[in-house]
């Protein structure tokens, strides 16, 4: 089942930080759930797993980097591309890396990339400044 992963690291990180099943049915999760979300035989809501991580003090992005094998995602690697691009200053290649970030649509990548080898425009710096008062 493709929900398998997901209720295997909830298991682990649950035992490594002592938590029971039953310590859930605080914030709302049965154990009965909880159990059948570990042996990967149901999804729990993005709410309730949100909550039940919170309750073990593991923030989603710690639980995505323990489904992901503690593998970079996309964004990360994209941007270490990047810096290794401009450390060894291959405008070529922050150039094709800037295009593939626009075909991906992927804006804010690509400004990170462009804004290496070139000045970036009045209206794509106010892109960059919009999506930082956007997420601040």
């Amino acid at each position: 089942m493709p929900y398998k992963r997901y209720g295997e690291i909830f298991k682990k990180l649950r035992e490594q930080k002592n938590f029971s099943l039953s310590h859930f049915s605080e914030i709302g999760i049965s154990k009965a759930s909880l159990s059948r979300f570990e042996l990967g035989q149901t999804m729990i809501s993005f709410e309730r797993l949100d909550s039940a991580l919170q309750e073990m003090n593991v923030t989603l992005a710690e639980y995505e980097h323990f489904i992901n094998n503690f593998s970079m995602d996309y964004k990360e690697e994209f941007l270490e591309d990047i810096i290794l691009a401009d450390i060894a200053n291959d405008v070529d290649k922050l150039h094709n890396l800037y295009l593939e970030a626009m075909e991906y649509d992927s804006k804010m990548l690509a400004y990170c990339a462009k804004s290496r080898y070139e000045i970036l425009t009045q209206m794509e710096a106010d892109d960059v400044v919009e999506y930082l008062y956007d997420v601040g």
